[in-house]
């Protein structure tokens, strides 16, 4: 799995609360057995 950081993300969600809002998304999705 690929090590990322905020930073590296910043650049292609230049919100913070968008960052977090789809990283929780992809949590959930990966919870419920998604790849």
């Amino acid at each position: 799995m690929a090590r990322l950081t905020v930073e590296d993300c910043m650049g292609l969600i230049p919100n913070r609360y968008d960052l977090v809002t789809l990283a929780c998304k992809r949590a959930r999705q990966l919870a419920l057995g998604a790849e």
